[in-house]
């Protein structure tokens, strides 16, 4: 069942907004993700179907939902919900749990008996991590299209069951955009959106208002835009300041990394940046290594493999990145990782203050700095 939420989800946030009639409106309803912003959307998408019912337009049902936190107590939270309203609304109780994955595990006898009930009072919301599709539970609330899935990628896609979730995202972003803001931006544009919004819908959003600042109803920003009002120059820099130490450039990055310092961006936020970016290139060099032990040439597996990773971002980026990883060459690529956890740990211990870890990061990086294994021929390296 965990695959079946990577393969499309059939009851997923992007799918209810288009035909939210499919929704609880009694019984036990599950917000499944980690996305704040999601989460919201999630539930005002709910509350929407009794809102249309209140006598008084200005009657919001939220004011009578009543919310607990994780060490909820079973009896309160059903006192809650069956609980009938005195004043106001003819519309069923809603009462909400938020992290619920405790109360899931401490209760789940108790909800499965309650979603089994032949009629409910009133509506209780979980919002919960996870909540895995094997259970009991799991399974009988699904067969109600009682869970929301608010999950996204938490990267470009790797593997093909992926794919869909990914497509899935690009194609709301697409049409969130154009609805909310009167952006017209295509596939490729949504999806440099979410990259530089680290796979983060709620930052999404966020940079979207940000965007509404410089551009006109139905623009159609470009790639360029893009970089520019939603990276913000220090978040460019960064980006830069890794770009041209992948480039073979120490001198350069480390004087990019000064500017930075001077400027007051903390090392960690840096790092951040400059983590998120090498992460890729190994993923990229993992993926490219399976393709070459299978047959594939290896300049040929690093293109397939950098155009996996990337996704639609590969029109902007997909050439950038294989010049860096050429440069970089296997042997050191094949130490990112190590490398990128050797930094954490001394930013996290006696270099909290210091930069001298990305420093390093960024020798480590440079054309002239070699490992201790021994050189690969030029032609299976490149």
């Amino acid at each position: 069942m965990a695959k079946k939420s990577n393969q499309g989800p059939t009851n997923h946030l992007f799918q209810l907004l288009a035909n939210p009639s499919t929704l609880p409106r009694t019984g036990l309803c599950v917000i499944l993700g980690t996305d704040y912003f999601l989460q919201r959307l999630a539930l005002k998408t709910v509350q929407a179907q009794f809102d249309n019912e209140q006598d008084d337009p200005h009657d919001d049902q939220q004011d009578d939902m009543r919310w607990f936190d994780e060490n909820a107590l079973w009896v309160d939270v059903m006192d809650e919900v069956s609980t009938v309203t005195l004043f106001g609304g003819d519309g069923p109780r809603i009462a909400g749990v938020n992290d619920a994955d405790k109360f899931i595990k401490d209760y789940r006898p108790k909800l499965e008996k309650y979603i089994e009930r032949k009629s409910h009072a009133g509506l209780l919301i979980l919002e919960a991590k996870s909540f895995p599709g094997n259970t009991n539970l799991a399974k009988k609330v699904n067969a109600l299209d009682g869970v929301i899935d608010c999950r996204t990628p938490t990267g470009p896609p790797v593997r093909q069951n992926e794919r869909p979730l990914y497509d899935l995202t690009i194609n709301w972003i697409v049409h969130w955009t154009q609805q909310q803001y009167q952006f017209t931006l295509s596939n490729d544009i949504a999806a440099l959106l979410l990259d530089l919004s680290q796979f983060s819908i709620g930052l999404l959003n966020m940079n979207c208002v940000k965007l509404a600042l410089y551009l006109q109803p139905g623009d159609k920003p470009t790639a360029e835009q893009i970089q520019e009002y939603v990276g913000g120059w220090k978040s460019q820099s960064t980006f830069h300041m890794t770009d041209v130490a992948a480039e073979g450039k120490a001198a350069s990055a480390l004087l990019e990394l000064q500017h930075l310092r001077a400027d007051g961006e903390a090392v960690q936020k840096i790092f951040g940046g400059v983590s998120w970016s090498l992460r890729r290139y190994v993923t990229i060099t993992r993926i490219a290594e399976q393709l070459e032990r299978k047959g594939t040439p290896i300049l040929q597996a690093l293109q397939q493999a950098t155009r996996e990773v990337l996704g639609n971002s590969f029109h902007f980026q997909g050439q950038k990145t294989i010049d860096h990883l050429r440069q970089l060459r296997r042997q050191r690529s094949g130490q990112l990782l190590k490398w990128l956890l050797e930094a954490d740990l001394d930013m996290k211990n006696q270099f909290s203050q210091s930069g001298l870890p990305l420093e390093k990061l960024m020798l480590y990086l440079d054309e002239s700095y070699r490992t201790g294994f021994q050189a690969l021929p030029t032609t299976t390296a490149n």
